[in-house]
């Protein structure tokens, strides 16, 4: 199987409640979006590529997405996302708070603040509406 994934990439699919809060959240981020339907659109910036799909019955807390996104500038990636819509920090909302949202029809949309972590990445996460976590970093560079 030598060279099989050779010059492949990966699109994540991350189920959604609604394609049209979804997709006014990630222009809002900055990407564009294009729907192919009613339950189905892309979102492109750059080099990176997610799909959302409506999912019937979609429980953010138990069915959300994961991604991880590689980017060359962790903090303006972090700055340009805050500055476009605040997001409350992960730390503000407690699983109990994010079911009461959730239960009043509320974006779970959140951001957390820019770490270097111990596996050698500085990174943050950030929340989507429907509860997908989205990773975004880069690797630290050692100085020396």
């Amino acid at each position: 199987m030598d060279n099989v994934w050779s010059g492949g990439t990966a699109r994540p699919i991350l189920p959604v409640a609604s394609i049209d809060r979804s997709a006014g959240f990630y222009r809002a981020i900055g990407f564009t979006v294009e729907a192919y339907d009613s339950t189905y659109a892309f979102i492109r910036a750059d080099g990176v590529s997610l799909d959302i799909s409506l999912s019937a019955g979609f429980d953010p807390f138990v069915a959300a997405g994961m991604v991880y996104v590689t980017v060359n500038d962790v903090d303006a990636a972090h700055a340009a996302i805050s500055a476009a819509s605040p997001l409350p920090g992960y730390h503000e909302l407690d699983e109990a708070g994010l079911r009461a949202l959730w239960a009043a029809g509320t974006s779970l949309a959140r951001i957390t603040p820019v770490e270097d972590k111990p596996w050698g990445m500085r990174e943050f996460a950030l929340a989507d509406p429907d509860n997908n976590l989205i990773r975004i970093g880069a690797g630290v560079n050692p100085t020396g």
